[in-house]
């Protein structure tokens, strides 16, 4: 799967994904999207319908998300109107807005109004620790969590694992960390 900027052109392949990212993150450049990206397909073979992406930036990870699941469907939520509108100019010029729901919403907020198979997190550190200790964040099936560096992963997996997930990877990135679990 190539992932370019708008400006190298819009027209774009089956196995294409056109990011315009104006001023928002999610380019796919940072350490911490491409492990996210990684991960996301290293579960390509798994039943995923329903994607939850908390911090959506561009809509990169749900854009991803969507063409490896091709039958799913995307929220992807960022609590900047400005994330909101560069997500769903992203959908529009992949052909996804259809699949891909883009709310203005807090994490919390998301995990507790949303259903999902796939929770995919690319936010601060002390977020995803207070996304931990609520229940409704233990609906879905697999998480994709990110947006932290190496030493504050011990935490997080412990407190996952306390809540009933098990870690199925773990991956370094440069010195920031990609978590990937499933409910046991």
């Amino acid at each position: 799967m190539e992932i370019r900027p708008i400006w190298e052109g819009e027209e774009k392949g089956e196995n294409e994904i056109v990011i315009n990212p104006l001023v928002v993150f999610g380019s796919g450049s940072h350490p911490t999207t491409k492990g996210c990206l990684e991960a996301i397909w290293e579960l390509r073979g798994e039943p995923v319908s329903n994607v939850l992406d908390l911090g959506t930036g561009t809509g990169i990870l749900s854009l991803f998300s969507l063409k490896i699941f091709h039958n799913s469907k995307a929220f992807s939520v960022d609590k900047n109107p400005l994330c909101v509108r560069c997500a769903l100019e992203n959908a529009r010029l992949n052909g996804l807005d259809g699949r891909m729901r883009v709310v203005c919403m807090d994490a919390l907020d998301a995990v507790k109004r949303f259903s999902f198979d796939l929770l995919v997190a690319n936010i601060p550190y002390e977020v995803i620790l207070s996304l931990l200790e609520e229940k409704s964040f233990y609906r879905g099936r697999f998480y994709v969590l990110s947006g932290f560096m190496e030493g504050g992963g011990g935490r997080i997996a412990e407190e996952a694992w306390k809540r009933g997930l098990s870690l199925i990877s773990s991956k370094k990135v440069d010195s920031w960390l990609v978590l990937t679990f499933s409910l046991a």
